[in-house]
């Protein structure tokens, strides 16, 4: 079997859910209710895991006054 390789995170157009939450510093469940509410948009593979898109990763963060995302960088205030 052939593993895919992803591409560099600042290539990346979606995020798994555990990305992200280790990204926000939350739980993996809080990031799935995230986007039962609405509040983050994802899609779902064919094996039912979500897909954060990160466009609407970088607008939540962006809404809380905090850097959109780049590359692997944790989210930092924009103001600084």
């Amino acid at each position: 079997m052939t593993a895919i390789a992803r591409p560099p995170e600042e290539l990346q157009e979606d995020f798994s859910t555990r990305e992200v939450a280790q990204r926000l510093g939350m739980a993996v469940r809080s990031v799935q209710l995230m986007v039962d509410r609405g509040e983050l948009q994802a899609w779902r593979t064919p094996g039912g895991h979500r897909r954060i898109l990160r466009s609407s990763l970088d607008a939540w963060l962006t809404g809380l006054g905090l850097a959109p995302t780049k590359g692997g960088d944790a989210p930092t205030p924009a103001d600084t």
